[in-house]
């Protein structure tokens, strides 16, 4: 087996870190270890041998802070920690038989062989630990300094961690390093759960990654941040994926009910979040003493369906129908419910404000374009066959106000000034739950 040690990659080495002159060992940046093969391997205290302070032996810590250092007689030396003291160990080719110096590294590489060994010692007699079969990702945490032939590739060792947490060496040659960017869902661990979010979250755009913001792309156009699920919420995940020991979870919505609206997605650190397979078994256990049974089994069915589930908020609504027997409940907000004879029921989403129209005694929706009742845009939905159901959809200019004067729903036009300017105000009838729009003020 021949050893040849890469200058070149030392002094890249070097460059990226620059000269490390602090002559304060602890708080001395370390870019490199070794990996000690033999005993009694000596330290000095200089570059130019002549105190020595000490050996190091099989299983010692022996930090890197520096490479290519310059002695008298054109030899270079790594300077090194060893138990607290700054130490000097040449760099030649013998001593790369005795030791291995890896560079300290924070990437990822995705396995090409078939099936790759890792070893206790970067070395072929090195103890097989385990092995990584092809195209899995792996964290790259060292890259040895010294290439070596091994079949036909020639290569150094690396010092890899896997998803399992196994840290061990294997060799380079097999290794193909990648950039956090090049990750894609193929790389992640498919799963169906839920996470209920713990703490204020922090969302990335990748596991490791940087933060996400709105400028970020999201399964609907560009991410809407601020929508992203709060501490407190329960979200569904489909997928996760373990970076340098610590799993994340990804989430991500659209709101395409009416066209692309608004969407989200990132990735969130276990360390804020609770997750669970079984949302059922788990609303129970959090809510069950606090609600009825069969209520929650039907919000935990239609939460399933809308792939985005919230902690419960429940409260009777003032939302009301002519016929008996029906009781409603709101649900985070804007989920209608209902109770009749015993049994409950999902009616639909809704938001607005409640009113009857033509005073029949059931009640209508009506939306102002997500601006309350001042606003262009307007939403009218009715109560129909255990259902809510979008009618009318108005989008005239200008600045409208909504409001009903049974048996009517009236828009006013405002001015600027938001004074109601006089001919601008249309009438809508309701009848067989379609509304018509009436030509002139009614008689």
């Amino acid at each position: 087996m021949n050893f040849v040690f890469n200058s070149f990659l030392c002094f890249c080495f070097l460059t990226s870190y620059g000269c490390l002159k602090s002559e304060n060992p602890e708080n001395t940046p370390r870019i490199g270890e070794f990996y000690i093969f033999q005993n009694n391997i000596p330290i000095y205290e200089t570059i130019d041998r002549a105190m020595l302070i000490g050996k190091v032996n099989i299983g010692d810590s022996l930090e890197i802070v520096d490479v290519n250092v310059p002695d008298k007689k054109k030899g270079f030396w790594y300077k090194v920690i060893h138990k607290g003291k700054f130490g000097f160990i040449p760099m030649n080719e013998e001593l790369q038989k005795k030791l291995l110096a890896f560079g300290y590294k924070n990437e990822k590489g995705r396995i090409t062989a078939s099936s790759l060994r890792v070893r206790d010692k970067p070395n072929l007699n090195g103890k097989i630990i385990g092995s990584v079969i092809k195209d899995t990702l792996v964290d790259i945490i060292g890259l040895g300094f010294v290439y070596e032939k091994i079949d036909t590739k020639y290569d150094t060792w690396m010092k890899i961690r896997t998803s399992e947490g196994l840290v061990g060496y294997s060799y380079a040659g097999y290794i193909s390093k990648i950039q956090n960017s090049e990750l894609n869902e193929a790389d992640a661990t498919k799963i169906y759960g839920f996470i209920e979010i713990i703490e204020d979250p922090v969302y990335f755009v990748q596991p490791g990654g940087r933060e996400v913001t709105n400028l970020d792309p999201s399964p609907c156009g560009y991410n809407k941040v601020e929508e992203m699920p709060r501490n407190g919420t329960i979200h569904l995940t489909e997928s996760k994926y373990t970076d340098q020991g610590i799993t994340y979870y990804k989430i991500e919505y659209s709101d395409n009910a009416d066209g692309c609206y608004y969407g989200y997605r990132g990735w969130i650190s276990e360390k804020q979040v609770i997750y669970f397979d079984d949302i059922y078994s788990y609303t129970m256990k959090k809510y069950g003493a606090e609600f009825n049974k069969k209520f929650l089994d039907v919000i935990n069915r239609h939460s399933n369906q809308e792939l985005n589930v919230k902690t419960l908020t429940i409260v009777e609504s003032q939302f009301a129908v002519k016929e008996p027997g029906y009781v409603f409940y709101e649900v985070n907000g804007d989920n209608l419910y209902f109770e009749y004879k015993g049994k409950y029921h999902f009616a639909g989403k809704f938001t607005g404000e409640f009113g009857d129209i033509n005073n029949d005694g059931t009640m209508e929706i009506i939306q102002g374009g997500g601006c309350g009742c001042l606003c262009s845009e307007a939403l009218v939905s009715v109560w129909n066959n255990g259902k809510i159901e979008t009618i009318f959809r108005e989008s005239p200019a200008g600045q409208l106000q909504w409001s009903i004067e049974s048996p009517f729903l009236i828009a006013s036009r405002y001015e600027d000034s938001l004074k109601v300017t006089e001919g601008e105000i249309t009438y809508y009838e309701l009848k067989n739950n379609r509304l018509m729009k009436i030509e002139g003020p009614p008689e």
